[in-house]
């Protein structure tokens, strides 16, 4: 594959789209995520061709623990913990950068713009949608995770009602195991998802709790492992 396809659906396998099972978090609508609609080959495919054109352009994103949040405490039981991670992205909201040119030829932004992929988020969200959707990637290695946090954003006021997002999932072979912990219907982080099944589209109804676990490569191979997570980000449209 050198090019992704201009709709979401042409990239569906119809066998594996027929057979995918959705499962959910938190109520309809909360969260929901169907693994392998995509079929083992396109997936590999779609993977080889983010690593090869994106990988290069992807920029550390490292916020570590602040020892001042143990340390800087004054009574137990205070502490707060802001949003750490180690993961790599790629963003693409300037025109001029690099990698917005590279992801433009080879067809990303328009396959996750596309009327296909909006469609499918409204059918799982049960949200209407508005079309300009923001895109992200994000890139794990070995022990890259991402802490608990919400993704509420109330200073923006086309987001503090909430926001739907669409994860699409690449994963090597050289990958063990990374999980997503989700809030529960029972108001518990016990919700758990292997996101290491490679093609797996997930649905977020934000915000909610959750985080992600460390990714782990297999033995020997922790170097080699990778997972890929392209993110189309939608604002709820107006009654």
């Amino acid at each position: 594959m050198e090019i992704f396809p201009s709709e979401f659906s042409d990239l569906l396998s119809p066998s594996a789209a027929s057979r995918a099972r959705w499962s959910g978090a938190d109520g309809p609508g909360h969260f929901s995520m169907a693994s392998g609609v995509l079929g083992a080959r396109r997936s590999r495919a779609c993977f080889a061709l983010l690593d090869n054109a994106l990988g290069p352009l992807a920029k550390n994103a490292d916020r570590p623990l602040d020892p001042n949040s143990i340390w800087g405490m004054r009574r137990n039981y205070t502490e707060s913990l802001t949003k750490v991670m180690r993961q790599k992205s790629v963003s693409f909201e300037s025109t001029r950068h690099p990698a917005y040119k590279v992801a433009t030829k080879i067809g990303l932004l328009r396959l996750m713009r596309s009327e296909s992929l909006a469609r499918l988020a409204e059918t799982v969200s049960g949200e209407r949608l508005e079309r300009a959707n923001g895109v992200q990637a994000i890139l794990y290695g070995h022990g890259d995770y991402v802490g608990p946090h919400n993704d509420h954003h109330p200073e923006q006021a086309h987001l503090r009602h909430g926001y739907v997002d669409v994860h699409l999932s690449f994963v090597n072979e050289h990958v063990d195991s990374q999980s997503l912990v989700c809030q529960g219907a029972d108001g518990h982080l016990n919700a758990l998802y292997n996101v290491t099944r490679t093609g797996s589209i997930a649905v977020y109804r934000l915000p909610f709790w959750h985080y992600v676990t460390p990714l782990m490569g297999r033995p020997g191979h922790e170097s080699k492992a990778r997972r890929w997570v392209l993110m189309a980000s939608y604002t709820i449209a107006k009654e």
